[in-house]
Order: C-alpha cells, then sequence, then structure tokens
C-alpha cells in the first residue's frame, strides 16, 4: 500500500506540480516584464499539466530568452533545492521524500529540454543545427544525474524500509 502511495505521490509531483511550477516561472517572467499575455492551460493524464501562452506586447529578443530559459530554470531549481534537502534531513522518511520529490523535478527538466522551450531557443537564434550536439551533451550529462538521483533515492528507500522493518533483509 505504501508503495502505492509513493508511486501516486511521484506521479503528482512529475505530471502536475512540477509543470506548473513551470508554467508559473513562465508567467512570473512575463509580469516582471510587464508584458500583456493569455494562458490557456491542457490537462492530461498521460502527459500532464501544460500550457500555451500568447503574449499580446512586443517583446525584445532577451525577454523571449529568459521566458523560455525560466521554465526549465525552475524545474532545475526545484530540483536541486530537493536534491540537497534530502541530503541534509535527518530522518529516512525526509530523506525519501525529498529525494522522491527532486527526482520528479529532474525529469520533468529532462523532459521540457526535449520539447517546447529549448528547441524554441536553439530556434530563435537559428541554431536549429546544434541541437543535435545539445542533446547528445544533455543525454550524457542528464544519464549521469539520474543514476545519481535514482542511487541515492533507492539507498534512502532501503534506509526507510529498514528503520520500519529493523529485523527484516532486503
Amino acid at each position: 500500500m505504501k508503495v502505492l502511495i509513493y508511486l501516486l505521490f511521484f506521479i503528482l509531483i512529475f505530471l502536475f506540480i512540477s509543470p506548473l511550477i513551470h508554467e508559473y516561472f513562465h508567467l512570473a517572467f512575463l509580469n516582471f516584464f510587464h508584458k500583456k499575455y493569455f494562458a490557456v492551460y491542457f490537462l492530461s493524464p498521460i502527459s500532464g499539466l501544460s500550457a500555451e501562452i500568447k503574449i499580446y506586447s512586443p517583446v525584445t529578443i532577451f525577454e523571449s530568452s529568459i521566458l523560455l530559459i525560466s521554465g526549465v530554470f525552475s524545474s532545475f531549481l526545484f530540483s536541486t533545492i530537493f536534491y540537497f534537502l534530502s541530503k541534509k534531513s535527518k530522518t529516512y522518511k525526509s530523506k525519501f521524500f525529498f529525494s522522491l520529490i527532486s527526482l520528479a523535478f529532474f525529469l520533468d527538466l529532462f523532459m521540457n529540454t526535449f520539447k517546447g522551450d529549448i528547441p524554441l531557443l536553439f530556434e530563435m537564434f537559428n541554431l536549429s543545427f546544434i541541437l543535435p550536439i545539445f542533446y547528445i551533451s544533455f543525454l550524457i550529462i542528464s544519464f549521469k544525474i539520474f543514476l545519481n538521483y535514482f542511487s541515492f533515492l533507492v539507498k534512502n528507500l532501503r534506509d526507510l524500509y529498514h528503520s520500519e522493518h529493523p529485523q527484516r533483509k532486503i
């Protein structure tokens, strides 16, 4: 039963909360630059939450760049924050939950790098020809980070299990 709850918690973070924060960061920067916009949100049980933002004010290339990077940056920021919180936590349960949240935000970052914001950024600067090199580099780095996050999550799960069932071995 606990595994199902953990899985549902992970799915909730990955499909809904992380994308919501991602889209909020886009809107926060639009507000910061005093731009008029209209946002339409889409909700799917498979792909989660996403938004289409229509901007009605002129936007500079700098503002467009910041706007595109802001959503991906939010996923990176929250993934990093929760990873370090999991490292600093005192209880096994909080270590596990923070590492689970961190992994969910990281996977959202990973997904958003390949769809939407990052390809648009490269396209905006006419650098689409570099995109395959960027993707290969990103995959190599992401795989290493994912292994680190995932192994830390498994370690925290094992520690949590042993703290709750000291007589059993995995």
